[in-house]
């Protein structure tokens, strides 16, 4: 088994597990994969009780974050919102709770 450092960090009324991207699979479906597993997704009770997942949206989400190659940009951040029952992660919102919890994983 392979170790991978995260961070479980409150945002406001957000939980989240911060992750350096970094120390993920490259490849997208193995990333999604791992993810998943870690938050306990799917679970058919919806509760994730083999996993760092809540069992509720709002702590069942993650980040991914990398220090950006940008100029006048310092971080990269990627937000994940873990679907509870389903095998899947939304990459496309955002949430403002985990944005401003950014600064507390460095």
């Amino acid at each position: 088994m392979a170790k991978i450092r995260a961070s479980l960090i409150r945002g406001g009324t957000s939980k989240g597990v911060f992750f350096d991207e970094r120390a993920l699979p490259e490849n997208e479906e193995e990333r999604d994969l791992l993810l998943l597993s870690i938050m306990g997704s799917p679970d058919p009770s919806g509760m994730q009780f083999n996993g760092l997942g809540g069992g509720i949206s709002s702590a069942s989400k993650v980040a991914l974050i990398s220090r950006s190659e940008r100029e006048n940009i310092d971080v990269n951040y990627l937000f994940g919102q873990v679907s509870l029952k389903e095998p899947n992660i939304d990459w496309k919102g955002s949430c403002g709770n985990l944005a401003a919890a950014v600064a507390l994983y460095f």
